[in-house]
């Protein structure tokens, strides 16, 4: 048997045209390569923020409050300043618990956007632009990436040495909070009656 007994003919694709040297053309597939830059720049991506490692002790909660409250006061009037059309709500007062490794955090009331902070803001780009300013003055850590592993939402998280986060994030409206390490025995949120929201 000769060389060419050795193929068998290949059947023609359904809906698949033959190229002048037998090769199937797809026109689909250029089609596809042409619209994937397109779909993927819609999605987040991100990496892991550089976070400070945490060299300070925590403080108890009431010094942590007076420390903290205005930083995230100043994030929000920042973000308030940069896109004046879209207010920011509490979603509730402050808080305070046990973490997952034994660590009780203090948690700073949230703010949630009542508009669309993603559509309008470059890919979170004038979000970084503005709260930087903030951010460093206070100790904490610039943000210029969008977190790591966000799968569709949109993320920025920012630290400082004391090991106080401050995060944005949402789908389109988002919410801003600041969680921090706090020294207390009790770890309840009855030590934050009477402190200033």
């Amino acid at each position: 048997m000769g060389i060419a007994g050795n193929f068998r003919m290949v059947p023609r694709l359904s809906g698949a045209s033959m190229g002048p040297r037998g090769h199937v053309a797809a026109p689909w597939l250029l089609l596809g390569l042409l619209l994937l830059p397109g779909l993927t720049a819609c999605q987040p991506a991100g990496t892991r923020p550089d976070l400070p490692a945490v060299t300070e002790p925590p403080s108890n909660a009431a010094e942590s409050s007076r420390k903290y409250a205005p930083v995230i006061d100043g994030i929000r009037k920042a973000l308030e300043d940069e896109f004046p059309g879209i207010a920011w709500q509490a979603t509730g007062p402050a808080d305070m618990g046990p973490r997952a490794d034994g660590d009780c955090m203090l948690m700073l009331p949230r703010y949630h956007s009542d508009g669309d902070i993603v559509g309008v803001s470059n890919e979170f780009q004038k979000v970084m632009e503005a709260i930087n300013p903030v951010l460093e003055p206070n100790g904490f850590s610039a943000v210029s990436v969008l977190d790591e592993g966000s799968n569709g939402w949109w993320s920025v998280t920012s630290g400082n040495a004391q090991g106080a986060k401050v995060g944005i994030s949402g789908r389109a409206n988002v919410t801003l909070r600041l969680d921090v390490p706090v020294d207390s025995a009790s770890c309840s949120a009855d030590e934050l009656t009477g402190l200033a929201p």
